[in-house]
């Protein structure tokens, strides 16, 4: 909770952006704005949603996606770094990397 309200103190103020949180107490960050939505997982900083406005969705989670910590949902656009797949040399390292499982913070916003 601590978290939640220091993101809502240093980001929740400009208009068209709410944080939220999952059932697990990850956040992340909804825009709304002329251009449409996104749901951003500060998790992984991964896109959840993303839809036009006006238009249908073009990036959404499964109803069945599970947000957990330490793992990445399947669906969205995760960021997958520094490798792809499995770690060459290093099998027991996350899969795709650790950028997707990390947790980000958003240091500016502009329109």
């Amino acid at each position: 909770q601590q978290c939640l309200h220091h993101l809502q103190s240093l980001h929740g103020h400009l208009a068209g952006i709410h944080v939220f949180a999952s059932e697990d107490d990850l956040l992340g960050i909804e825009i709304t704005a002329s251009w449409g939505h996104a749901r951003i997982l500060m998790q992984g900083a991964q896109l959840l949603e993303w839809q036009p406005e006006n238009q249908p969705a073009v990036v959404w989670l499964s109803s069945h996606a599970a947000l957990s910590p330490g793992k990445s949902p399947r669906g969205g656009v995760p960021i997958c770094w520094p490798w792809f797949g499995p770690h060459v040399e290093m099998p027991h390292w996350p899969a795709h990397g650790f950028a997707r499982t990390s947790l980000w913070d958003l240091s500016a916003c502009e329109r």
